[in-house]
């Protein structure tokens, strides 16, 4: 099977991320993938601003319903400490052997692979394949990833899924939410409803 493994902190979802996922799900025919929202990630120095990870991974959980291939995934919840992507991907490898992983990430988070913990070992443990803007250049040159092969490099490149930019951010959400502004034409209808009546991103 080929399963995508998209991870975020969700934040909350939106429809910007279920378009990435059906991009990337149509374009390398995936099976499956999943929506896999973070525990306690490392790159986010703001804790106060999340939601509680239960809300967020049952908002995903919403999210994927009516959507055959897609299927949350509570890896990152339920294992304690910062969530790096590397332990998710060697425990995911682990429960699903014999299928090929593919890592989807933004364009704009290429140039930040780098930084990830044991970074290295991503381009070992999947395909990563980047959603990008069309002309946007995800930039997988050899330079910026000291160590990994020409060829893994050159499948990056080949991997690349590109789609319409679709203007939406968790944080233009949040903003709405907190005011008692419209946010619905962003969210899926059930997921805006969780929102409200669990008086997410309200201060």
């Amino acid at each position: 099977m080929k399963i995508g493994i998209f991870g975020g902190t969700f934040n909350p979802i939106h429809l910007g991320h279920l378009a990435a996922c059906e991009a990337v799900h149509s374009g390398h025919e995936l099976d499956r993938v999943l929506l896999l929202p973070s525990g306690a990630p490392p790159h986010k120095q703001d804790h106060r601003q999340l939601a509680p990870v239960h809300h967020r991974l049952e908002m995903a959980r919403i999210a994927a319903e009516g959507i055959e291939f897609l299927e949350p995934c509570a890896v990152e919840v339920e294992r304690p400490g910062p969530s790096y992507m590397v332990d998710t991907l060697e425990i995911l490898g682990e429960r699903h052997r014999g299928d090929e992983l593919f890592l989807i990430v933004g364009g704009d988070t290429v140039g930040e692979l780098s930084t990830w913990y044991c970074w290295q070992r991503l381009f070992a443990l999947s395909r990563v394949v980047s959603v990008n803007r069309p002309g946007f250049n995800s930039g997988f040159e050899a330079e910026s990833f000291p160590g990994i092969s020409e060829e893994v490099l050159q499948q990056c490149r080949a991997d690349r899924i590109e789609m319409e930019e679709v203007d939406i951010s968790s944080t233009r959400i949040r903003e709405f939410a907190d005011a008692g502004g419209d946010y619905s034409s962003w969210v899926p209808p059930a997921v805006g409803d969780y929102i409200a009546s669990h008086g997410l991103f309200s201060s």
